[in-house]
């Protein structure tokens, strides 16, 4: 990952805490590194990996201006994520691959555009956008 090249470590913390005492984990490690006078970026708040990579092709036109593949090979296991306004997934994970590597072919099946659409609208929590979708293939044209 680009962060790690660039010889930063990478915390990850609990955003939100159900307990009655709202006492947020990222808030004590950032408080902590602040005390220390050890410079704390933080990642939900500045995004900065956006310009640093680049989105493999995607025919867009079918899929929405939100969707990228970008390759982040150091963790196969992550499908996506949010970037900002786009939703990034990760050709890394086979499942991502594969539909990555449907979506490239020179003829797709329109059903194919239309399963795949269903899958990036899950993955990017638009689950309205992917019920529409999957609720389209169930219509039957009335006569």
């Amino acid at each position: 990952m680009q962060l790690l090249s660039d010889n930063a470590l990478v915390i990850s913390a609990v955003r939100s805490d159900k307990e009655e005492i709202g006492v947020l984990e990222a808030d004590l490690l950032k408080a902590f590194f602040e005390a220390a006078q050890i410079r704390v970026v933080d990642l939900v708040e500045v995004n900065v990996i956006e310009g640093r990579q680049r989105s493999r092709p995607v025919p867009r036109q079918q899929l929405g201006q939100y969707v990228k593949f970008v390759e982040i090979r150091g963790l196969p296991n992550k499908k996506a994520w949010k970037v900002g306004n786009e939703v990034w997934f990760n050709p890394a994970n086979p499942a991502v691959q594969s539909v990555y590597q449907t979506l490239t072919k020179n003829e797709i099946h329109y059903e194919t555009v239309r399963a795949a659409k269903a899958f990036t609208s899950i993955l990017s929590s638009r689950f309205d956008e992917a019920l529409e979708i999957i609720a389209e293939s169930f219509r039957v044209d009335e006569i």
